[in-house]
């Protein structure tokens, strides 16, 4: 289904990410038939950095 050996899809379930791509994570996110919305806005604190957040919908 995704493409990939059984150890990346172990990989994967244990949350060992730092082997894949951000790329290649939506696009195995697609191919479980979710979709991937980025979001992009103005920081909320204005002198402050911006951060990245990820929010999973159910």
């Amino acid at each position: 289904m995704l493409g990939v050996p059984q150890p990346k899809v172990s990989a994967l379930a244990n949350y060992r990410l730092d082997g894949f791509s951000v790329e290649k994570l939506m696009e195995f996110l697609t191919l479980l038939n979710q979709d991937v919305e980025i979001l992009i806005r103005p920081s909320r604190e204005n002198l402050a950095p911006g951060h990245v957040s990820v929010h999973a919908v159910r």
